[in-house]
């Protein structure tokens, strides 16, 4: 009985005192203008490729990012990323939750990148290496 009690007194005084960490999952959204093209998360990371004609009519790919447990103004940045290299940085001081919007010259400005994957790439305090949120690809 002894022994019962001991094991008892253990098991519920270390579930008392334990540190709970909570599993957050980042979930985000890719729109063309308001139209939404791709969401996913962090434990999915879909990343298929959309492509995108150049002669579309939209001004802005944005995006939103959302973490359950961040409502502060964080510093963001983007970067657009093809063949490895960095094509367009952007960046700004907003909510996590606000739209990231990423003007459609960002893409079309050089043909080179024509038919090519550009990375979108996000930063944050949170996400200081990056992670990619999407990639397009601009066709004609």
């Amino acid at each position: 009985m002894k022994k019962i009690i001991l094991i008892l007194f253990l098991t519920l005084t270390e579930s008392m005192l334990a540190n709970v960490n909570c599993d957050t999952i980042t979930n985000w959204r890719v729109f063309k203008d308001d139209k939404l093209i791709w969401e996913s998360n962090g434990l999915e990371s879909y990343r298929n490729t959309i492509d995108i004609s150049i002669a579309e009519n939209f001004s802005n790919i944005n995006f939103d990012i959302f973490y359950d447990f961040n409502r502060e103004i964080l510093e963001r940045k983007v970067e657009l990323v093809c063949e490895e290299k960095v094509i367009a940085t952007l960046s700004d001081k907003n909510y996590c939750y606000e739209k990231f919007v990423i003007p459609k010259t960002n893409f079309t400005k050089n043909t080179k990148y024509l038919n090519k994957k550009i990375f979108i790439k996000y930063f944050d305090k949170i996400n200081p290496n990056g992670i990619i949120v999407g990639v397009i690809k601009i066709i004609k």
